[in-house]
């Protein structure tokens, strides 16, 4: 079932906007670290990879919870997008220990 309708929209306005206060960091990023678009709305005919996104972090079609905030983190389309319904990208290796 996806997430959407009046409860979906209206927690989720809330989340954002906390996370916008708070100038909140994709928690997945994929784009470098670049700032969170808070702002930009959704436009099917204008992709912007870093406008904000509610991801879940247990993805839903994973049994994730949709409506649990604990479930919440703050994302860039481009980054949740890319994840699809995986879980966290693990840190890629390094060549010794820091």
């Amino acid at each position: 079932m996806p997430a959407k309708g009046r409860p979906w929209t209206r927690e989720t306005a809330l989340f954002k906007e906390e996370c916008r206060k708070r100038n909140a960091p994709c928690w997945n990023c994929q784009l470098g670290g670049i700032p969170i678009d808070y702002l930009s709305k959704y436009d099917p005919d204008n992709y912007q990879p870093a406008r904000y996104t509610t991801d879940h972090k247990n993805p839903t079609s994973l049994g994730g919870d949709k409506m649990q905030r604990s479930n919440w983190a703050p994302a860039h389309a481009h980054c949740n997008s890319s994840r699809g319904n995986g879980t966290r990208r693990a840190e890629l290796p390094t060549s010794r220990k820091w």
